[in-house]
C-alpha cells in the first residue's frame, strides 16, 4: 500500500478533485444560506411594521387623539394632522416610490362623493404626484421624541397617572432607521381620521359618503426590491393587502 509523503504534496489530480468537492458543496450551500437570510429580512421587516403600527396606535389611545399631530396644541385639522409617517433614514429611491404611488389615482377616487377635489395633504394644489413635506413626520418624532409634544402623563410616588390621558412613551426602543433592504417604512395615517376642518375647507367631508375615510391605514416596507408596489391609497375599498414584495401592518382597518 502507498503511503502518504507530507513531503511530497498534492498532485494535479487531486487538488483539482478537492477544488470540485469545494465547489459543489458552495452551490448546495449558497442558495440556502441566501434563502436564510432572505427569511430573517422578512421576519425583520414584519416585526417593525407590526411594532410601529401598535405603537402609533398605543399613542392615539394613550393621549385620546384621532390623529397624529404636527402640533399637539392644535386639533386634528387639515393643516396639523401627520398624513405621511417615515422612518428617519433610508434609500432615496425608497422614498421617491413613495411619491409615485402615494396618490394612486384622482383626488376623486379617494373621495366617495366624486368630488372634484379632496382635501387630502399628500398631493399640491393641484392635485399633482408632488408630496407636501409640510405633511410628513418621522416615526422617531412622533413615537420617541414627542416632538409635537403632547401632553404627558405625570407619575406620582408609586401610584397611577395623575391624568387619565397623556404620552406615555417612548413607544419604540431606539431610534427607527432604515428597514433590512435599505428602504424607508412608510405609514399613510392621513386614513386615521377626517380633520375636523374638512368640510367646511373643501365644502364635502373626506373620504366615503359617510363622512369618514373608507381607506386602510396602514405601515409598510417596500421589500427587497426598495419598491412600494402596493396601492398606498388602498383605494379599492376591499381592504389593504400587500402587492409585490411589500411587507405592511393595517393600524386602522376601515375597510373590514
Amino acid at each position: 500500500m502507498r503511503k502518504w509523503n507530507a513531503e511530497r504534496g498534492m498532485s494535479l489530480v487531486e487538488a483539482t478533485i478537492i477544488l470540485m468537492v469545494l465547489a459543489i458543496l458552495t452551490s448546495v450551500i449558497a442558495p440556502s444560506a441566501g434563502d436564510y437570510i432572505n427569511d430573517a429580512r422578512a421576519t425583520k421587516a414584519k416585526e417593525d411594521v407590526e411594532v410601529i403600527g401598535m405603537s402609533i396606535v398605543r399613542l392615539l389611545r394613550d393621549t385620546g387623539n384621532k390623529c397624529l399631530l404636527k402640533d399637539a396644541t392644535v386639533a386634528c385639522t387639515i393643516a396639523n394632522r401627520v398624513d405621511l409617517l417615515l422612518s428617519g433614514s433610508g434609500t432615496a429611491n425608497a422614498d421617491a416610490a413613495v411619491a409615485a404611488k402615494e396618490v394612486a389615482g384622482s383626488a376623486a377616487a379617494l373621495n366617495g362623493n366624486n368630488a372634484a377635489a379632496a382635501s387630502y395633504n399628500w398631493a399640491g394644489g393641484d392635485n399633482t404626484d408632488t408630496p407636501v413635506a409640510a405633511n410628513r413626520d418621522t416615526v422617531d418624532s412622533q413615537l420617541i421624541l414627542n416632538t409635537p409634544v403632547y401632553t404627558g402623563v405625570s407619575f406620582t410616588g408609586g401610584g397611577g397617572p395623575a391624568r387619565a390621558v397623556g404620552w406615555r412613551g417612548a413607544y419604540v426602543t431606539g431610534s427607527v432607521g432604515a428597514d433590512p433592504w435599505g428602504g424607508k417604512y412608510q405609514a399613510n395615517t392621513i386614513f386615521l381620521a377626517v380633520a375636523t376642518d374638512a368640510e367646511t375647507a373643501n365644502g364635502f367631508d373626506e373620504g366615503d359618503a359617510d363622512g369618514g375615510w373608507s381607506n386602510d391605514a396602514f405601515v409598510l416596507s417596500p421589500g427587497s426590491n426598495g419598491v412600494v408596489d402596493t396601492d398606498f391609497a388602498a383605494a379599492s375599498n376591499v381592504g389593504a393587502t400587500a402587492e409585490g414584495d411589500d411587507v405592511i401592518y393595517v393600524i386602522k382597518g376601515s375597510t373590514r
